[in-house]
């Protein structure tokens, strides 16, 4: 089989995965995230999500598949080391969005002024498409500098 086709077909198995991880994370624990941010800083964080979010989140392994096929990158085991790292990656953008959400969030989003002053709303819509973006392109940019070094 062709290199091209086993990343590909790893980067449709990785985004399955992407995909049943986004439920997971979605279900079991940003619906008690406005519980956990509660309890440590009296403050409930009311995040939304665009579809360019979930589309980022479910098709990075593909997208980063064809960027590894036009950069002539065919090693599969490579692109699995990839996918991991820049999965972490996201993770970790995530976490930070989150950091950055108690910190800087504001109640101006809300409906209506009778809600309570401990609801903070995410200060627009895109916020989580740029955390996501940069948890994408972190590991891109690394691999980039790395093969301009060699």
């Amino acid at each position: 089989m062709k290199p091209e086709f086993k990343i590909i077909l790893t980067g449709i198995g990785a985004s399955i995965v992407s995909i049943l991880l986004q439920w997971f994370f979605n279900y079991y624990v940003l619906v008690k995230l406005g519980d956990w941010t509660m309890a440590l800083n009296q403050k409930f964080l009311v995040h939304q999500t665009t579809t360019l979010d979930v589309l980022l989140l479910n098709y990075f392994p593909i997208i980063i598949a064809g960027i590894f096929i036009v950069g002539g990158v065919l090693q599969t085991k490579q692109y699995r080391k990839f996918i991991l790292w820049t999965s972490f990656s996201i993770i970790i953008m995530m976490i930070l969005g989150f950091v950055v959400g108690l910190i800087t969030w504001t109640t101006e989003g809300a409906v209506s002024p009778l809600l309570q002053q401990y609801i903070k709303y995410q200060p627009f819509k895109n916020y989580w498409t740029i955390f996501i973006t940069l948890g994408v392109l972190i590991p891109l940019i690394i691999k980039y500098l790395k093969r301009i070094k060699k």
